[in-house]
């Protein structure tokens, strides 16, 4: 159901005969719906922490890991300095963008039927842009891919990171290749890591290792000895994965 500013606007692009004939900016609540699909649609975007930065322009965030506080005598002069400094991140440094043609005829097919067309294909198309940029966004003009090295930029781009092989998923391997980099050589715990694949690596590779059948003939599905979360993504290229924690993105 249409709010009433929502359908006011689409009232308005029908008497217009379109789009350009409308001053007004779309509705905000269109654009929170369409977060809000997003979330629902695409496990992926599930996971990652979206923060809405329409009032902030500028975030200042700490730099390195905090320090272990000393212990000592009680009146002892304080001695372990937990500041490692400060950065700055611009909030509106880049843009997803799409836009929707909209033929006259569709005009007459009423507001709410031209809201669910422009909702679901910029949902979908959203979607696809935010994926891409979370796992292999090259840092220009666009955020860095998790597939992408934070440190090494060539040409304004942020160079692929090398890729590990993956030749099974027993405890040994996915704790030394996906887990153990994670802690980031020890100074963090990871309880809630992912793995993000392509959805025909997923059924061709993953399925078939991760589903067993249980003594009393029930068949289980992702079934792993770590804390990992399968993700399917068409973002991911055929044949690789890409491991992280989602909270960090």
């Amino acid at each position: 159901v249409l709010t009433a500013q929502e359908t006011k606007y689409y009232n308005e692009v029908i008497a217009g005969n379109g789009f350009a004939g409308v001053t007004d900016l779309l509705p905000p609540t269109v654009f929170e719906r369409v977060f809000e699909d997003l979330t629902v649609a695409h496990p992926l975007l599930s996971e990652i922490n979206f923060v809405n930065t329409t009032a902030t322009t500028e975030w200042i965030i700490s730099i390195g890991d905090v320090g272990t506080a000393w212990w000592g005598p009680l009146c002892a002069e304080i001695k372990e300095l937990l500041d490692n400094g400060f950065d700055k991140i611009q909030t509106g440094m880049y843009k997803l963008s799409a836009y929707i043609p909209v033929c006259n005829a569709m005009l007459d097919l009423g507001p709410a039927w031209l809201d669910r067309y422009v909702r679901t294909i910029l949902a979908e198309s959203m979607a696809l842009g935010l994926e891409h940029g979370i796992v292999d966004g090259t840092g220009k003009d666009m955020p860095i891919g998790m597939m992408r090295d934070v440190d090494n930029v060539v040409s304004g781009e942020h160079t692929s990171k090398p890729a590990t092989p993956l030749n099974d998923l027993t405890p040994a391997t996915l704790a030394n290749e996906i887990m153990l980099p994670l802690t980031n050589k020890g100074l963090k715990s990871v309880t809630d890591a992912i793995l993000i694949i392509n959805p025909a690596d997923y059924w061709a590779k993953i399925f078939p290792a991760t589903t067993y059948m249980t003594p009393q003939g029930v068949w289980v599905t992702g079934i792993l000895p770590i804390p990992l979360k399968i993700i399917e993504s068409v973002a991911v290229p055929v044949g690789k994965a890409v491991a992280g924690r989602a909270r960090d993105y």
